[in-house]
């Protein structure tokens, strides 16, 4: 999907077990925090084109399992 509006419609709709988000989309942090306080225990991972610890610090606060850095071989 190209935007969190639309994943959050997809995943209302089917639930996955991983959750790919790139942390340029405005709102991912904060599905990321929906999805982690939800019902859905699927694992959730950011991508990022210059992972930082701090950047990778708030991914894991909302509940992220890992940061990847972009693009991926």
């Amino acid at each position: 999907v190209e935007t969190v509006e639309a994943a959050r419609r997809s995943l209302a709709s089917d639930a996955c077990d991983v959750l790919m988000l790139d942390v340029s989309m405005r709102g991912a942090f904060e599905l990321a925090r929906e999805r982690a306080a939800g019902t859905d225990h699927g694992s959730t991972i950011f991508l990022a084109t210059r992972p930082t610890v701090a950047l990778t610090v708030r991914a894991m606060r909302c509940g992220a399992m890992d940061v990847l850095r972009k693009p991926l071989d």
